[in-house]
């Protein structure tokens, strides 16, 4: 019987394969959302009778044999495997297990679905064994930090810790221009003008470039910790405190790496994080904050969670308050989900370490270190390309192996960690009169992070990724690059 292959790669490629499928009728379907259903039956047998009986239960008037030959004709289904499973961006979500679900299912047996069992005018009491005390508690050693609270996501986070330092209309913020899109967004539902600064070869903030852009107005500075990896934190910290400038560290990526003894999160005077699936550990959804500062403590408790007002008596009459909390069900997984921090770390560094053993004697390209003194989640390997021809090729080339690589920008696509891609910001900065996608007058702007950005080649890596894969891998890319640069084709390890 004839087998066939799902192409799971076409999960991290843009949308420009549209293809359809033409019914009896001249109806037609979307390949791709052929596709997408077939995922959820990529763990069962895709032999080419049960891909048409599959194709019927979407829709019984669908040719099935068509849609296969467009299926394969466009590489969604393949006659043999990928090379690799590279079953990358897989994190803590993937060790769920008894242990996340029975203290999930015991929060819901107790019936106490929220961190406090009472609120009272002179106080509010922790429920007995209350996941979100733990939680809190247990990120506080982690960070080795004075204060930690939950909330419903890092943007939430963001958004607490603005209010919380009083930031409004009028004021201004340093952003680099390669982050996630809610920073801005969140900004700019304050009324605060996000200001965007260049990335450096590092792909995080350049500090050169923020002292450029420091005015009057400028209020704060965030930063984000790439991947697991660290921004110059030690210079925008000294640049923050000489123009006595806030210091907002974006660890939505990076919790639990830890530099020169020091976890991120805990240089500048706050910083946020998220535990949404995509990080290390999962809360479902989640975030938290992280400082030192006692004053600001207080305030965002008020912030995070409105009902708390009558609690904190020294703080009246109060601020107005939102509902941020994390509710006991999300604390739970996000509890257990820490037990698992250290082993994800360590795996994702020895996998890092394995991929680029080989590829580090190549010239002609360059790897995006990792400081030597730094210790954390690092999720994806980057190599910086400059010859375009041959960043093309070696891109092709590790999507026939089966691996998720893809440029930080590509021109044709749409990726909502550039500026490019934020549209209501890009208007509302009057950077364009009316946003459309591939806008070439906002290429010309940040062009020099454009181009790190588009010479980046991004190798996502998971914990279900083996050391094996990484070591063939390895070796794969340095045969690749060794015939396309068969002369002086050594250099040193990173840099």
């Amino acid at each position: 019987m004839r087998k066939l292959y799902l192409n799971t790669l076409l999960r991290y490629s843009h949308a420009k394969n549209f293809i359809v499928a033409v019914f009896p009728d001249g109806k037609t379907i979307p390949l791709l959302d052929i596709h997408m259903r077939l995922l959820q039956f990529v763990q069962k047998d895709f032999h080419y009778d049960n891909i048409c009986n599959y194709i019927h239960t979407l829709d019984e008037n669908l040719n099935a044999d068509k849609v296969i030959e467009c299926l394969l004709k466009e590489r969604i289904l393949l006659e043999k495997p990928l090379p690799y499973r590279w079953n990358s961006m897989s994190f803590g979500k993937s060790l769920v297990d008894e242990n996340e679900i029975n203290a999930i299912v015991s929060v819901l047996k107790s019936k106490k679905y929220f961190q406090y069992d009472n609120l009272t005018l002179d106080g509010y009491y922790y429920q007995p064994n209350s996941f979100g005390n733990l939680f809190e508690s247990a990120v506080k050693k982690i960070l080795n930090c004075q204060f930690f609270l939950t909330t419903n996501s890092g943007t939430s986070a963001l958004d607490a810790i603005l209010e919380g330092y009083g930031f409004s209309h009028g004021d201004e913020i340093i952003i680099p221009c390669f982050c996630y899109i809610g920073v801005p967004s969140v900004l700019i539902k304050r009324g605060i003008k996000p200001i965007l600064c260049d990335v450096d070869s590092e792909l995080m903030l350049s500090p050169d470039k923020v002292v450029q852009l420091i005015t009057k107005k400028t209020k704060a500075i965030i930063c984000m910790h790439y991947k697991g990896r660290a921004a110059k934190i030690i210079q925008l910290a000294e640049i923050a405190q000489s123009y006595s400038l806030k210091l907002i560290e974006d660890c939505a990526q990076s919790f639990g790496t830890i530099i020169n003894g020091k976890a991120l999160g805990t240089f500048g005077d706050a910083s946020y994080f998220s535990f949404h699936p995509h990080k290390l550990i999962t809360c479902g959804e989640g975030g938290g904050i992280c400082t030192n500062n006692p004053r600001l403590y207080e305030r965002l408790q008020l912030i995070i969670d409105a009902s708390r007002l009558f609690a904190h008596q020294k703080m009246l009459p109060g601020i107005p308050g939102n509902n941020y909390r994390m509710s006991e069900i999300h604390a739970a997984l996000g509890y257990i989900q820490l037990f698992r921090l250290q082993d994800i770390i360590k795996y994702l560094m020895n996998l890092y370490n394995a991929v680029i053993a080989d590829i580090g004697e190549i010239r002609n390209i360059r790897i995006v270190p990792v400081e030597k003194n730094l210790y954390g989640g690092i999720q994806s390997v980057c190599l910086q390309v400059e010859d375009d021809i041959c960043r093309k090729e070696l891109l092709n080339y590790l999507h026939s192996l089966g691996v998720q690589a893809a440029t930080l920008y590509d021109p044709q696509g749409l990726h909502h960690d550039i500026f490019l891609n934020w549209p209501y910001v890009m208007e509302k900065l009057q950077l364009t009169i009316k946003w459309k996608p591939h806008d070439v007058s906002l290429m010309n702007l940040y062009k020099e992070s454009l181009t790190i950005l588009q010479k980046t080649i991004t190798i996502p890596l998971g914990i279900n990724v083996s050391q094996q894969e990484a070591e063939a891998l390895s070796a794969d890319i340095k045969k690749f690059l060794v015939s396309y640069f068969p002369v002086n084709n050594t250099h040193t390890k990173e840099g």
